[in-house]
């Protein structure tokens, strides 16, 4: 985001799938790359099923082969890095994870963070999952960046960000196959 954007331009970010739309002498251009979780973010809280690292664990949708749990904590992961094309302007950014509820109404919220304290840290609402034999995409929208006065995003803003899961309840525990 810079002040030489096009207002036709514009861009919009997913978090498994990048889906970029822009305009291009006024003729809509779609185009689509992959934003994979890269590193373990901030918080570190939830396991893997399996002897594969979290971030492996969450890279591709394996359902009950690869996921993370937790009965009650933070997850994030830094996600691989994103190049904005030249005059393209980020409309949204929107954070899907693929999961399931290990027994019904399983608490799970997305969130964004950059960092330690409340301040650093944004909870979507809370998804209740009640399906336990097969797993679902959860979303959260961000049209705006809610960890900076809900400005415009900027792909500097997507690469400083950790994107994840949190749960709250211990006795019905999300897993998540894929960020």
């Amino acid at each position: 985001h810079s002040s030489n954007c096009s207002s036709n331009t514009t861009l919009s970010v997913d978090w498994a799938v990048i889906r970029v739309y822009y305009t291009v002498a006024g003729t809509p251009v779609a185009a689509s790359a992959t934003l994979t979780p890269s590193s373990t973010g901030t918080y570190g809280q939830w396991t893997s099923n399996s002897s594969s690292s979290d971030v492996s664990a969450v890279s591709t949708q394996a359902g009950d082969t690869k996921y993370i749990d937790t009965p009650a904590s933070l997850h994030s992961f830094s996600m691989s890095n994103f190049t904005l094309p030249t005059g393209a302007t980020i409309t949204s950014v929107t954070v899907n994870a693929v999961a399931k509820a290990s027994a019904a109404n399983a608490p799970l919220q997305l969130v964004a963070e950059k960092g330690t304290g409340s301040s650093n840290l944004y909870t979507g609402p809370t998804n209740t999952l009640s399906n336990t034999s097969s797993y679902a995409t959860t979303s959260l929208v961000l049209p705006t960046n809610p960890l900076n006065s809900n400005k415009a995003w900027a792909a500097s803003d997507i690469n400083g960000m950790n994107f994840g899961v949190r749960t709250t309840n211990g006795s019905a525990i999300p897993r998540v196959t894929q960020l």
